[in-house]
């Protein structure tokens, strides 16, 4: 799976240094977006955001729901992605399968 970097990298290395981003919050107020060479034939990369955090979602990801020990409540996130803050803390560091 291509980086963000190597994305921007080969882009950078054919002359393309303008990227199109096309953002979404669905039905469940996750927040992702998808980058594309603007104007260009290229890869596409998608994304999940959480906070200043973004990781790579791959379509063969489930989504998986990670509970707080302390208060129940559920959170939806990509494997790989940092779990959210809950009670202060991260509930764990990253999300595994």
């Amino acid at each position: 799976m291509k980086s963000l970097e190597e994305y921007l990298r080969e882009n950078f290395s054919k002359g393309i240094i303008d990227h199109a981003i096309r953002a979404n919050i669905d039905s469940k107020d996750i927040v992702s977006f998808y980058i594309h060479p603007a104007g260009h034939n290229g890869d596409t990369l998608d994304y999940i955001v959480k906070r200043d955090n973004i990781a790579r979602l791959n379509y063969s990801n489930a989504i998986i729901t990670v509970e707080c020990e302390q208060c129940g409540k559920q959170y939806e996130v990509v494997p790989g992605a940092h779990i959210p803050i809950c009670h202060e803390k991260y509930m764990h560091e990253k999300a595994v399968i």
